[in-house]
């Protein structure tokens, strides 16, 4: 569900569904690691609940930039993607 890759200005790119788990791990690099985020959604048509975790993701960041308003240079806008548009893995699709 989470995937990190650190960029060279230290951000961590975070597959954030707006659950339970991504929404853990994005708040312990904030605030633990103060470290910034750029999280990403994937847009999948076919599963229903994908407005919900859209809507879920901008509550939550308007409820956190309200209540800890240094999050505001750590968490970077939500980048959505297609997921038709993310290209093959030969690597992965093996495993």
């Amino acid at each position: 569900m989470i995937s990190e890759k650190s960029n060279n200005d230290n951000t961590v790119n975070l597959l954030w569904t707006g659950g339970w788990d991504s929404t853990f791990r994005l708040l312990q690099i904030i605030f633990e690691e103060n470290r910034k985020v750029q999280p990403y959604y994937i847009v999948d048509l076919s599963r229903s609940s994908w407005k919900v975790e859209i809507d879920t993701t901008a509550n939550f960041r308007r409820f956190l930039h309200r209540n800890h308003p240094e999050s505001r240079t750590l968490l970077k806008p939500l980048v959505i993607e297609d997921v038709f548009s993310i290209k093959p893995n030969r690597k992965i699709t093996a495993k």
